[in-house]
């Protein structure tokens, strides 16, 4: 099954459930799928298909949580250090750079709590999952158990592989379920055009 046809059954499912869903929305960093349920709680959804692009993903969050142990980029209280010579010298040396896009954003969500300053305004979903196949789960299981928060969901029978705790726990704003609104109404709009 590829991407699109799991996004295509999730998407109802998630309808007929009573949720709001967004696909490559505007929100935060255009994630694959976004819902917002009927208590204003969002969930990101990742969609990954291929051994080879979990694997890449997991190597951006095993960056950022190896930056966080090692108070690379974050000191003892998870605050960032601005320290301009320090932080082009780390991208000078290392694969990924820390102003990469999934850098930052799983910088974000990992470490919400103790750095809401440099979210400059990027809205943090309450959830965030791994919408995958069983068989890539058990595959990378031992990566994926070992990410704080996450969680993953089979993307066949959609159940429950990995349960996962609140990034946190307030209501999406107004601006983020216009914005997820908007974006329904565009894709809806383009994609008759086409």
């Amino acid at each position: 099954m590829n991407a699109a046809e799991i996004k295509q059954r999730f998407t109802r499912n998630a309808l007929f459930s009573g949720y709001i869903v967004a696909s490559e929305s505007n929100y935060a960093m255009k994630p694959d799928l976004l819902t917002i349920s009927k208590n204003l709680r969002t969930c990101e959804y990742e969609i990954k298909v291929s051994i080879a692009d979990l694997r890449k993903e997991l190597t951006y969050i095993e960056a950022v949580l190896e930056d966080q142990k090692n108070h690379v980029i974050f000191n003892q209280l998870g605050i960032p250090l601005f320290d301009p010579d320090a932080t082009r010298e780390l991208n000078r040396t290392r694969k990924f750079k820390t102003y990469d896009n999934k850098y930052r954003k799983h910088r974000a969500y990992q470490f919400y709590e103790f750095d809401k300053r440099e979210n400059n305004g990027i809205p943090v979903p309450n959830r965030f999952y791994f919408l995958i196949s069983r068989e890539l789960y058990e595959k990378e299981r031992e990566r994926i158990d070992a990410i704080p928060f996450y969680g993953v969901i089979d993307s066949q029978s959609f159940l429950s592989l990995k349960r996962c705790k609140p990034i946190h726990n307030e209501l999406a704003s107004a601006y983020e379920i216009w914005q997820s609104a908007r974006n329904i109404q565009f894709r809806h709009i383009v994609g008759d055009a086409e």
